[in-house]
């Protein structure tokens, strides 16, 4: 009987010191501000990797949503290539109202050409800071390391989701909030100024036609990396709005290939 006991009280105790291996454990504070730090760590990581690239390919969608470009029209895609240090071309493709626009721009240093439909495609300078509508300017839009790219570093709130793939690579998603006002600098808070400005006027003397809908919207936006084993960033995608006009939910998405593959970008012939 004694010995029964005995065992008995052996089980008791491995048992005992077994349930705490057993319990799901809870994340101390300490445990996620190290998974904070392990996101924000890969983060600056991918910055770094996206920064040493000679040159990559990009496509910008909407999957949900949609992007205004060129003041009124709505963006249905945009592609190109960057060739470092300071050269980027791309398609852009939109539409409004039933009607489709194509267009080529070019960027080499501080110069951006850009194709225009009513001369029979002929390519015209543009300014670099004349505005996509009053929110990010086109060269922001068009060359990803003026916005997107730069927007790594504003990310905050980061934190690792999982494990994906994306065309068959595997990656590492992380999650996070991105204020783009970091990145448009004091313009897009100037221009957000003269929205609120604007919004007064609209309440006393009557409405304008687009102030109200071109107006940059600077709240923090959730955002979305996609990393591959390599650091390298292969997609990023941010849900909001940039423009007080376009829908709470539009997602902007932009993804990144052919990374360091060889790619010649000329200024364009202007006659």
């Amino acid at each position: 009987m004694t010995a029964a006991i005995h065992r008995l009280s052996r089980r008791r105790f491995a048992a005992a010191f077994a349930l705490p291996l057993l319990a799901p454990a809870i994340p101390t504070h300490a445990a996620r501000q190290e998974v904070a730090e392990d996101a924000s760590a890969l983060l600056v990581r991918a910055a770094a990797a996206m920064a040493g690239l000679a040159s990559f390919h990009f496509a910008l969608s909407t999957p949900r949503g949609a992007t205004t470009i060129l003041d009124a029209f709505e963006l249905v895609r945009l592609e190109g290539d960057v060739l470092r240090p300071d050269r980027y071309r791309a398609t852009i493709d939109a539409t409004a109202a039933g009607f489709d626009v194509s267009v080529e721009a070019i960027g080499v240093g501080d110069r951006l050409w850009v194709t225009d439909p009513m001369a029979g495609g002929a390519f015209r300078e543009f300014p670099l800071d004349a505005a996509a509508g009053d929110g990010p300017t086109l060269e922001q839009l068009v060359n990803p390391d003026r916005l997107w790219l730069a927007a790594l570093a504003a990310v905050t709130d980061a934190v690792v989701v999982g494990e994906n793939a994306i065309d068959g690579e595997p990656v590492t998603r992380v999650d996070g909030m991105v204020d783009l006002s970091r990145v448009l600098g004091e313009r897009g808070a100037a221009t957000a100024e003269a929205g609120v400005a604007t919004e007064a006027e609209v309440e006393t003397e009557g409405p304008t036609e687009t102030a109200d809908l071109m107006t940059p919207v600077l709240d923090p936006l959730p955002v979305s990396v996609w990393l591959a084993a390599s650091g390298h960033l292969r997609r990023l995608e941010v849900e909001g709005p940039l423009l007080t006009g376009e829908e709470p939910n539009v997602v902007r998405r932009l993804d990144f290939t052919r990374f360091d593959e060889p790619v010649m970008i000329e200024p364009p012939p202007v006659g």
